[in-house]
């Protein structure tokens, strides 16, 4: 076999990895999209029970969107990392 039969398989193969990394991109930004919308609720919750005065839902409220901001900020690691991964794909092709 020729290296030409290599070179289509590669191809092959990056294409199939730029089509997943979209794939997981997407999966990605759906959950992003659903974790703001938790956070906004969260944050609704949270001025209610400041308003009630009540110590404990704050506290607990705050946890809650704290952890919400932080699988968040992995979620934008996640997207970062994926979309160089496709600039670099993207480049080698060229």
């Amino acid at each position: 076999m020729s290296n030409g039969g290599r070179v289509v398989a590669g191809l092959v193969e990056d294409s199939a990895d730029i089509a997943q990394a979209h794939v997981f991109h997407a999966l990605l930004s759906q959950r992003r999209a659903a974790l703001c919308d938790r956070l906004d609720q969260q944050a609704v919750e949270l001025a209610r029970h400041e308003r009630s005065r009540d110590s404990a839902g704050v506290r607990r409220k705050r946890l809650r969107i704290k952890e919400i901001g932080a699988e968040i900020r992995d979620i934008d690691r996640m997207v970062q990392s994926l979309t160089a991964q496709v600039l670099r794909e993207t480049q080698k092709r060229r």
